[in-house]
């Protein structure tokens, strides 16, 4: 396996970089994982809209 790259973290009061194989694996793991349970674009946009109507 290559290089794995980098995590750079941003929070409220800085940034954080994550260089650790075990890290970057965690993060690309929740990455994967977040892309699975995304909603497709039209789906999103269709949430959005009944949502400002409530509004």
């Amino acid at each position: 396996m290559g290089d794995p790259g980098v995590v750079y973290e941003e929070v409220l009061l800085g940034g954080r970089y994550h260089e650790d194989p075990e890290e970057i694996a965690l993060y690309d793991r929740a990455i994967t994982r977040l892309q699975a349970l995304a909603e497709t674009q039209e789906d999103s946009r269709a949430i959005l809209q009944r949502a400002r109507k409530e509004v």
